[in-house]
């Protein structure tokens, strides 16, 4: 069985079909062209697309669809009382 894959939201922005991504160190976001990043994801063949951040340079910028999921799901794990998995 192969890794899981994260069904990914686009969003349409004058025309332009873009995925936002933000940046896990500085939390700087940005519209990425979903074309580039979808190819992107493919050669990597991740579970979620990763890039360097334009901004801090020290980061890695992903979907926020990824942080806003994870955090949600954090969030679920603690009111059921369940330990953090480790990382």
């Amino acid at each position: 069985m192969g890794k899981k894959r994260l069904r990914l939201k686009t969003e349409r922005i004058d025309g332009e079909e873009v995925v936002r991504m933000e940046c896990v160190s500085c939390h700087g976001t940005e519209d990425a062209d979903a074309d580039i990043v979808f190819e992107c994801w493919e050669m990597d063949g991740g579970p979620f697309p990763v890039f360097e951040c334009p901004f801090c340079g020290r980061g890695t910028r992903i979907p926020k669809q990824v942080i806003e999921e994870t955090e949600a799901e954090e969030e679920k794990e603690k009111h059921l009382g369940r330990p953090k998995s480790k990382r």
